[in-house]
């Protein structure tokens, strides 16, 4: 693809080679770091006032699906099955700017 030569990129990183810790040492600071920015994230945006919301419709049963907002979990689900069912059928992940079948839906 003409495109992917001019990209700008780095070269990859690794927190567990470069550091000299171990993939497992990586994946225990990646735990203790993560939930720190997250952290920093919602105290900052607790301080902004948040736009004021339209009234969600409160629809029951199957209606809610299309009509309704859903519960994160709900949606969390849904998208992680998706996904899964993308990489199964694909063995590569979906991505927003695919030129395949999956974004032509």
């Amino acid at each position: 693809m003409l495109w992917m030569k001019h990209l700008p990129s780095a070269e990859p990183f690794s927190i567990a080679n470069s550091t000299g810790l171990s993939y497992v040492g990586a994946w225990a600071a990646s735990l203790l770091i993560f939930p720190i920015i997250a952290e920093i994230i919602i105290l900052i945006e607790k301080k902004r006032m948040p736009p004021k919301m339209a009234v969600l419709s409160s629809e029951k049963g199957r209606k809610r699906i299309f009509r309704s907002s859903w519960p994160l979990f709900a949606a969390v689900a849904a998208l992680a099955v998706l996904t899964a069912l993308t990489l199964l059928t694909r063995d590569s992940p979906g991505g927003v700017t695919d030129t395949t079948d999956f974004t032509l839906w």
